[in-house]
């Protein structure tokens, strides 16, 4: 049996990564798609696999001869379609129709599978079978197939999604009678001068007549790589393959900094997706995929141009929080405006611990003092806000930070409490609330003391945007104060173009995706909520609820963080924070970051079995 490979499109919504390539010569884990195909046709035990090319066939074809040798029982022509940026695929199946007789395999080039379902699709027993997942979510661009009394009555993306049966995959086996029906009715349509269409049109319009088998997917790994997203989506489905050795640089943990190493310094900035990053701590269900593309599409143009100043900045990020923007100051994250603040306005410090270390580092970097306020373990890490008033009159600092919900605990100091506490300490020349983890507090009302400032002229908000929103590496965050001698120090203080482009069409996309944003936002508490349960039901580990995205936990088992960190990236390629190096804490504390359901009873599980074999 023959194959045909379906490889010619430009791939124009995968831009900037097809501008100088062809979408099958993308690669995941270091293989492009098209050989992984080719290998897996291969295997399959297919004779001779034909690839119709397209947008830089020359490449295709230099790829398919540098592969011959490693592929000695597979036979591959090329066959190139000169027009493929006006034409679609019904019109490459259509120059490959030579190949066609006796029966053949049709596989969409951009389509990446594992070999069993290839497999299965081979030695199906059925001559004509198309492939289908009943579990994916159907949307507009999905190739969408109707049953009926008769089976198969329909497939097209035109289709109602939630009235059909599941997605036609992009895999198709077609026998001696099944392949000369199909490509009589594509070459019927190609007559008809309808060679822009997809085509499963040629399908179609044999049903229900034609008969032709569902085979499901049954839990094997599958995408079609259309858009960037599902780009990003495919290196992570198949991260456990073999072929992408990730080592991790060790030496990383030993810097200077209490901060951790991203997963770009540890493995290298090309294989930060190769790790599950539950360290760093960003919303997973957001920004969309929607939001992504726009941002990709939009990337050539932006980055060739100065990004806007402040005044700009700022209006945009008020139409999203509905602030007024003269109260408003946006940065390079919040780390940048954390660092003008310590620097600028903070002459003594006193803040509760544990908290982010940050803080700590700024102002030990500029010779100022710290004063500790320690939070107890036996009371949940919780600020006690009349001890809190007293430390700080005591120890006469001018200023006092508060994180809350707290990192790395996730305890919230209820808005009351934090109102009476602001209130009693007005003689303070500044009081710094970070609420970086603020969204995540309440379900349905988010208890920001923001609204309150116009009452509270010594207190600024500092908020992280990377993760709430979920793009971390834009490096976004802003300050909120209605006092104008803090504005404009920190303004003084600020570059003039602070906040790249890519950033800056960020903001200006939010409002919208609002509601999408607070969907994720109030999914992202259940999951939370969920992981804490979890954890806490595992022996040899305590969980510290808390109000943010992510847990503290406590390992019990008599190993250390460090030991259990390290084993997770070398075994399972999985990240969490050691926290044995945070002032306040010792060297049996984790904080986990939650990511989706799916990753986060992945980690559960093998925290179960690792707990368990420290223990032993």
């Amino acid at each position: 049996m023959n194959a045909i490979v379906l490889a010619a499109g430009k791939g124009i919504r995968l831009l900037p990564f097809t501008e100088h390539r062809p979408k099958c010569l993308l690669e995941i884990n270091n293989i492009p798609i098209i050989q992984r195909t080719l290998e897996q046709l291969g295997a399959c035990g297919i004779e001779r696999a034909v690839v119709v090319a397209g947008h830089y066939a020359e490449l295709v074809e230099s790829k398919v001869k540098e592969l011959a040798a490693s592929l000695p029982s597979l036979a591959v022509d090329v066959v190139v379609n000169p027009v493929y940026y006006k034409t679609g695929t019904i019109y490459s199946l259509w120059l490959a129709r030579e190949w066609t007789a006796g029966g053949f395999l049709l596989v969409e080039g951009d389509v990446i599978c594992d070999l069993e379902l290839m497999r299965r699709l081979v030695e199906h027993p059925s001559d004509d079978v198309l492939v289908v997942d009943s579990d994916s979510e159907l949307g507009e661009e999905e190739m969408k197939v109707f049953c009926g009394p008769q089976g198969l009555e329909r497939i097209s993306k035109v289709l109602i999604g939630e009235e059909c049966y599941g997605e036609y995959v992009g895999l198709a086996k077609f026998g001696p009678d099944g392949a000369q029906t199909f490509m009589q009715s594509v070459g019927e349509l190609i007559q008809d001068g309808r060679v822009s269409e997809f085509y499963e049109a040629a399908i179609e319009r044999l049903l229900p007549s034609f008969s032709l088998e569902l085979m499901g997917v049954e839990g094997a790994r599958w995408t079609e790589i259309d858009y960037i997203d599902e780009y990003l989506k495919a290196r992570e489905i198949f991260l456990d393959e073999p072929h992408q050795p990730v080592e991790v640089d060790f030496a990383q943990f030993e810097a200077t900094t209490r901060l951790s190493p991203s997963i770009s310094s540890l493995c290298g900035g090309t294989q930060a997706s190769y790790l599950k990053d539950f360290c760093f701590l960003a919303n997973p269900y957001f920004p969309p995929a929607g939001f992504i593309n726009e941002l990709m599409l939009s990337f050539v143009s932006l980055v060739k141009h100065y990004p806007s100043m402040q005044p700009r900045l700022t209006k945009l990020l008020a139409e999203t929080f509905d602030i007024d923007p003269a109260h408003l100051v946006v940065g390079n994250g919040a780390s940048e405006l954390i660092t003008i603040v310590a620097q600028q306005m903070v002459d003594e410090l006193l803040v509760p611990i544990p908290t982010w270390d940050r803080y700590l580092e700024v102002m030990e970097a500029v010779g100022k003092k710290t004063h500790y306020f320690r939070l107890t373990e036996d009371e949940g890490f919780a600020v006690r806000p009349k001890e809190l008033e007293v430390a700080v009159k005591k120890s006469r600092v001018n200023a006092l930070l508060l994180i809350n919900p707290n990192n790395p605990t996730g305890v919230l100091t209820p808005l009351d409490e934090l109102l009476e506490l602001a209130d009693r300490l007005r003689e303070l020349e500044l009081i710094i609330i970070d609420e970086s983890f603020i969204d995540f507090a309440g379900e349905d009302l988010i208890p920001t003391i923001t609204p309150y400032l116009a009452d509270l002229p010594n207190v600024i908000v500092i908020t992280s945007m990377g993760k709430t929103y979920g793009m971390p590496g834009l490096r976004l965050g802003y300050v909120v104060t209605r006092n104008e001698a803090h504005l404009h120090r920190i303004r003084a203080a600020m570059p003039v173009w602070n906040v790249n482009a890519l950033g800056e069409y960020f903001i200006e996309l939010l409002p919208k995706y609002k509601t999408h944003y607070e969907e994720t936002r109030r999914k992202v508490i259940h999951t939370t909520r969920r992981l804490t349960e979890s954890l806490a039901a595992l022996p040899g580990m305590t969980a510290f609820p808390g109000k943010a995205n992510f847990v503290l936990t406590k390992v019990t088992t008599g190993e250390s963080a460090t030991s259990l960190r390290n084993r997770l990236l070398t075994q399972h390629r999985i990240y969490v924070r050691d926290c044995s190096n945070r002032v306040g804490l010792s060297d049996t504390f984790l904080r986990i970051a939650a990511r989706t359901e799916g990753e986060n009873d992945e980690l559960v599980s093998l925290l179960s079995v690792m707990l368990r074999e420290s223990q032993d």
